[in-house]
Protein backbone atom coordinates (compact mmCIF):
# COMPACT_ATOMS: atom_id res chain seq x y z
CA UNK A 1 0.00 0.00 0.00
CA UNK A 2 2.73 2.69 0.70
CA UNK A 3 4.70 1.35 -2.28
CA UNK A 4 1.41 1.98 -4.79
CA UNK A 5 0.58 5.64 -2.78
CA UNK A 6 4.60 6.30 -3.43
CA UNK A 7 4.32 5.58 -6.72
CA UNK A 8 1.05 7.62 -7.62
CA UNK A 9 2.90 10.77 -5.75
CA UNK A 10 5.83 10.35 -8.39
CA UNK A 11 3.70 10.21 -10.95
CA UNK A 12 1.43 12.93 -9.69
CA UNK A 13 5.34 15.01 -9.36
CA UNK A 14 6.53 13.76 -13.00
CA UNK A 15 2.99 15.12 -14.25
CA UNK A 16 3.49 18.65 -12.40
CA UNK A 17 6.98 18.87 -13.40
CA UNK A 18 5.87 18.04 -17.24
CA UNK A 19 3.62 20.63 -17.12
CA UNK A 20 5.73 23.28 -15.78
CA UNK A 21 8.62 21.99 -18.28
CA UNK A 22 5.52 22.65 -21.00
CA UNK A 23 4.73 26.26 -19.71
CA UNK A 24 8.07 26.98 -19.81
CA UNK A 25 8.20 26.40 -23.16
CA UNK A 26 10.85 23.49 -22.73
CA UNK A 27 9.97 21.27 -25.77
CA UNK A 28 12.58 18.73 -24.67
CA UNK A 29 11.21 17.44 -22.10
CA UNK A 30 9.70 14.25 -22.65
CA UNK A 31 8.52 12.12 -19.88
CA UNK A 32 7.88 8.70 -21.98
CA UNK A 33 11.74 8.84 -23.45
CA UNK A 34 13.17 9.57 -20.17
CA UNK A 35 14.83 7.28 -17.43
CA UNK A 36 13.77 7.72 -13.64
CA UNK A 37 17.40 9.57 -12.99
CA UNK A 38 17.18 11.99 -16.16
CA UNK A 39 13.12 12.81 -15.04
CA UNK A 40 14.47 13.29 -11.34
CA UNK A 41 17.05 15.41 -12.19
CA UNK A 42 14.86 17.24 -15.16
CA UNK A 43 12.50 17.82 -12.27
CA UNK A 44 14.41 19.23 -10.04
CA UNK A 45 16.23 21.51 -12.31
CA UNK A 46 12.73 22.81 -13.43
CA UNK A 47 11.73 23.18 -9.88
CA UNK A 48 14.94 25.51 -8.87
CA UNK A 49 14.32 27.60 -12.28
CA UNK A 50 10.60 27.99 -11.28
CA UNK A 51 11.47 28.80 -8.24
CA UNK A 52 14.53 31.39 -9.09
CA UNK A 53 12.16 33.14 -11.74
CA UNK A 54 9.42 33.24 -9.03
CA UNK A 55 11.49 35.30 -6.69
CA UNK A 56 12.84 37.52 -9.15
CA UNK A 57 9.34 38.87 -10.34
CA UNK A 58 8.68 38.65 -6.62
CA UNK A 59 11.77 41.46 -6.07
CA UNK A 60 10.65 43.42 -9.28
CA UNK A 61 7.35 43.98 -7.95
CA UNK A 62 9.04 45.09 -4.35
CA UNK A 63 11.20 47.43 -6.21
CA UNK A 64 8.24 48.87 -8.49
CA UNK A 65 5.84 48.96 -4.93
Amino acid sequence: LVEISGQKRLTRELSLCRAWSLRAGCSSFSMASSPLAELTTAMIKQVARISLLRKSRQQRSEREV
